[in-house]
């Protein structure tokens, strides 16, 4: 028999408990057929609501049970009519990995983890490694927890059985898979039929334009005027609809100072060889004269570019409907 050296041999005896640890998960929950939905049950299709909002929030959801054994999974026993809290206890009893993004996201991470520490989970999201490590009574207060990478991998990740609750922007599904144009679950209901919400946190404020304290009301008016026409929706060829101006080049200074070719070590003279010839220079100059106030304001006069016009935000984001 041949030599297998020993890391080999560990390796091989790991993968076959790795693989068994993700249990038989096989096809695609997009292809279940599941019950229909309840009258009145969340399903969001980009719909607009008629108040202007200055807020979005983020969105929890996971597969219903029907499109979970249609892929190999055990089902968490999640009924209707369950409280927020017992649809919490069900996925925390059947050790529910949740997708979540990086830690400087607003949606896919911080308010997802405020939510769950509103409801009796204070330690967040953990690693499976940190999970197997806490006692038993911090194990009630986490949930597992893997980086979802991108919102629409958040989505097929759900769909294939990786992760059991995905965490995103209101909505993921409708934004990042069903309007994705080519994309894997382009135009597919299924993805609302066969998820349901597990829970929407609280507003999320969008992205703020911040002015000093000390500024007049005046110029706080034409500030927010100013953003308000930059920010309607449009195209590059109307006029105030968040089309980006082009940006004047600024002019540079045309005349520069040359730095003196000599060093200033001593009084002593010092010969400097130049392209044109070799000279004696004394290395103690005068510094040179710098120009005048006045003549340097205008040589360095630049032209101001004028204000951009900010890009307007996922309208699906900024907007709820439900």
């Amino acid at each position: 028999m041949k030599h297998v050296s020993k890391k080999f041999f560990v390796l091989a005896l790991a993968v076959p408990a790795l693989l068994a640890s993700c249990g038989r998960v096989h096809g695609n929950a997009i292809d279940a057929k599941c019950d229909a939905l309840p009258e009145g049950a969340y399903v969001y299709r980009g719909q607009q609501s008629a108040k202007k909002v200055n807020f979005y929030s983020a969105v929890m959801y996971t597969l219903r049970d029907q499109a979970r054994e249609f892929i190999g999974k055990k089902a968490f026993g999640i009924t209707k009519g369950m409280t927020e809290d017992q649809v919490l206890a069900k996925l925390h009893e059947g050790e529910a990995v949740w997708g979540h993004m990086s830690s400087t996201s607003s949606a896919g991470t911080v308010y997802p983890t405020y939510y769950l520490y509103q409801h009796g989970y204070t330690l967040g999201f953990k690693t499976r490694e940190e999970y197997n490590k806490l006692s038993a009574d911090d194990k009630k207060k986490a949930v597992i927890g893997i980086n979802q990478a991108q919102y629409p991998d958040g989505v097929d990740m759900l769909m294939t059985g990786t992760i059991d609750v995905s965490c995103g922007f209101m909505d993921t599904r409708y934004g990042s898979a069903f309007v994705q144009k080519d994309g894997k679950y382009e135009g597919n209901e299924n993805l609302f039929a066969n998820t349901y919400t597990v829970g929407i946190t609280d507003p999320i404020m969008n992205d703020t334009i911040s002015v000093r304290a000390a500024l007049s009301d005046a110029k706080r008016e034409a500030i927010w005027t100013a953003f308000s026409g930059a920010t309607t929706d449009g195209d590059i060829k109307t006029e105030d609809t968040g089309a980006i101006p082009t940006l004047a080049t600024p002019k540079l200074p045309t005349k520069l100072t040359k730095p003196p070719k000599t060093c200033m070590s001593g009084s002593k003279s010092k010969t400097v060889k130049t392209s044109r010839s070799t000279k004696t220079r004394n290395t103690r100059r005068k510094r040179p004269r710098m120009p005048t106030r006045k003549s340097r304001s205008n040589s360095f006069l630049l032209t101001m570019p004028k204000p951009l016009k900010a890009v307007p935000r996922n309208s699906s984001r900024s907007s709820t409907a439900w």
